[in-house]
């Protein structure tokens, strides 16, 4: 089965070259005794910092060599991504900083601070380069675009500006956010924002409950994505330009959930449930197929955009504050009270907490379809260490051509037959077939997939529309065949995965 393509936007966290997952502070208080002190290492986790309760942002350098942590007091630390080991510290600011992001050519990181200055710093020696002055506002928060030539960066008065780096020029200023603000506040705080992979968009999210995107070319608003009835948390856009992903809290319905956007029309697409308290932070993997969030029930989840199936899940003793996955997606990268920086790697078997071992091969692939985490999670790992990779790659490549209609019903040829009458003389009959090959969804996606090789150039066209459109049903084992691929990572897997 191939990946199919959305076309849409999940606010959250990270851009085309793995930018950094900016979210809101989990909130933790400095002063509590009980996160001061040493958690023991995460299962997963290849090293852990030990306990600051001030860390609030973490961001990975381009070569995802290097990882940077920002405290609220603005000390800046340099870490050897392999080691978790310190290479260098310095102070961006005496005072509360939120903001931190690397340029793209990873020499150069930016600082944003409550002085509302934003400076340029030196990532070899420490020093301070460059000052961008102009905010009215607390700076909450600074990301670099793409192409390295500007920044934009938004305060706690609402603004939102965008710089050249060269020159130190305010390119523009832009302002909307605040419709639906808290009782007793007048101006919008934003401390969530991301650049579209192109350079051309950006996201935000402020405490009015809605996310918004915004023309960085022209400098106006372009979609304000509708009230989250509740807090909104984090927000991104996937670095592959196709989705973007916001959070949502716990206010007013009780639930914490992803909300999957459509950036043209901001309709939304789907949501994703599972974590049991407020989303704290988010971010993408660097192809855009999977989304990381960080929540204050202590755990850190990897979720496939596309059917909102859970993938991987860290248990933690703190709640992280912020989360950043490395450009070669080998690790995420995550900050917490109690642990400090954390790095968990994602070339290895999920955690799990089930202590029911698969003894089969059959059993492992009816596991990956149970609804409970921790046991899709035995399956998976079933599949990445009792069987040789080869063996493996075999094993699920078979299983996987066999897996059935999210209905149980075989209805390949009703598909097949839908798809040909999108190539009728008949107009009507071709917007029928549309329709109802888009209300099938994922049921449809394998027959979609060899359609757009058609000879038919209106088939091909309308099968790679239906593509980026559809969404479920999903069967999880479609999406964890994917990810068991991709952790394998031998010859065999990945050109299993390029066919997908």
């Amino acid at each position: 089965m191939r990946r199919f393509g959305l076309g849409i936007l999940i606010l959250a966290a990270l851009c085309a070259r793995m930018a950094p997952a900016h979210a809101m502070l989990a909130m933790s208080d400095p002063d509590d005794e009980t996160l001061k002190k040493p958690a023991p290492l995460p299962e997963g986790a290849s090293f852990e910092t030990g306990p600051d309760p001030k860390l609030v942002r973490v961001v990975v350098s381009p070569d995802a060599k290097t990882i940077a942590t920002l405290t609220i007091l603005g000390k800046v630390t340099l870490w050897n991504a392999a080691s978790g080991k310190e290479v260098s510290n310095f102070n961006a600011a005496d005072i509360e900083t939120h903001g931190i992001d690397f340029a793209p050519d990873g020499k150069t990181l930016f600082t944003g601070s409550s002085d509302l200055i934003i400076k340029q710093w030196d990532v070899e020696t420490g020093k301070s380069i460059k000052e961008f002055k102009g905010h009215d506002g607390e700076i909450k928060t600074v990301v670099a675009s793409p192409d390295g030539a500007h920044i934009a960066s938004a305060d706690n008065a609402g603004t939102i500006k965008i710089w050249d780096i060269k020159t130190g020029d305010i390119v523009h200023s832009m302002t909307g956010h605040g419709d639906n603000l808290p009782a007793g506040m007048a101006t919008p705080t934003i401390d969530c924002m991301n650049w579209s992979p192109d350079g051309r968009v950006l996201v935000t999210e402020a405490n009015d409950e809605t996310a918004r995107l915004w023309d960085a070319i022209g400098g106006k608003e372009l979609h304000v994505l509708p009230q989250h009835d509740g807090s909104v948390a984090a927000v991104a856009i996937s670095p592959n330009n196709r989705v973007g992903v916001s959070t949502r809290g716990r206010q007013t319905s009780g639930t914490s959930h992803l909300r999957v956007w459509d950036v043209a029309t901001g309709k939304i697409l789907r949501i994703i449930n599972g974590h049991q308290d407020d989303i704290t932070c988010l971010g993408f993997a660097p192809d855009g197929r999977t989304v990381f969030s960080g929540a204050r029930d202590r755990t850190v989840r990897q979720w496939d955009v596309d059917s909102g199936v859970e993938i991987r899940r860290f248990r933690l003793t703190s709640i992280p504050a912020n989360l950043a996955a490395s450009a070669d997606g080998q690790y995420l990268a995550v900050v917490a009270p109690r642990e400090g920086l954390m790095s968990f790697s994602l070339s290895v078997a999920p955690v799990t907490q089930s202590k029911d071992p698969c003894k089969t091969t059959d059993e492992a692939w009816n596991k990956l379809a149970n609804p409970d985490y921790d046991v899709r999670s035995v399956g998976f790992n079933y599949f990445l260490k009792a069987l040789p990779p080869q063996q493996a790659v075999t094993e699920l490549l078979r299983r996987a051509h066999a897996i059935p209609a999210a209905n149980g019903v075989d209805e390949n040829a009703q598909h097949r037959e839908l798809i040909a009458r999108l190539d009728d003389d008949n107009y009507s009959v071709r917007l029928n077939a549309f329709d109802e090959l888009r209300e099938l969804g994922g049921a449809v996606r394998a027959e979609l997939s060899e359609a757009v090789k058609s000879p038919s150039t209106e088939v091909r066209a309308r099968a790679a529309e239906l593509l980026s459109a559809i969404g479920g049903p999903f069967d999880a084992r479609e999406v964890l065949v994917t990810e068991l691929l991709r952790t394998l990572g031998t010859p065999e897997a990945r050109a299993a995965l390029e066919k997908r």
